[in-house]
């Protein structure tokens, strides 16, 4: 799935999202969910939310951070299993985001919207690597859904064409995932 020598950004034959190694276009206006939602809001409001989002993920991602230094810090001590507890009582108090996702989904949510969101793919990635590094509950799950599996591939091809860091983080999620 994650092959550096594999660039097929001259082919120009659609099939409608169903060859994994071939990269379209992203053109915004197709984002029919997010375009969806949006109706009938003024603009400065859909870009706020959007910004409050994405400050509310970077604050996600260096809480997480500090977690697992933490737990790195400690390991070997009397405690055990401190990080494993700290984000498995993360996930338990963020059971409902909203809507009835959880943070699981809500992540995904984002790693799949990673193509109009960048910045956003890249945290969902770094959030959920380090949610798995410290939940094996978490990992499993991943290991399992084949459509969380694909959101990372795409979020791989998409940062490698526009986003380095997206690229970086989805190959390091993956990794993660895929260790024993």
């Amino acid at each position: 799935m994650f092959m550096e020598g594999n660039n097929n950004q001259g082919s120009s034959s659609n099939n409608n999202g169903t060859d994994d190694l071939e990269m379209h276009p992203y053109f915004p206006e197709v984002d029919d969910e997010i375009n969806a939602n949006s109706v009938g809001l003024p603009d400065y409001y859909t870009e706020y939310m959007n910004e409050l989002f994405h400050l509310a993920l970077q604050i996600l991602v260096q809480s997480l951070e500090v977690v697992a230094c933490f737990s790195n810090s400690i390991r070997g001590g009397n405690i055990l299993s401190v990080g494993e507890s700290l984000t498995k009582q993360l996930l338990d108090t963020a059971s409902d985001v909203a809507d009835g996702k959880d943070l699981y989904h809500m992540l995904l949510g984002c790693i799949v919207n990673a193509e109009s969101k960048l910045a956003n793919g890249y945290l969902a990635c770094k959030a959920l690597r380090l949610l798995a590094l410290d939940h094996p509950g978490i990992k499993e799950q991943m290991k399992l859904d084949i459509n969380a599996q694909q959101c990372i591939g795409n979020a791989y091809q998409v940062g490698q064409v526009r986003h380095t860091l997206l690229k970086d983080e989805s190959y390091q999620l993956w990794q993660t995932v895929c260790q024993q």
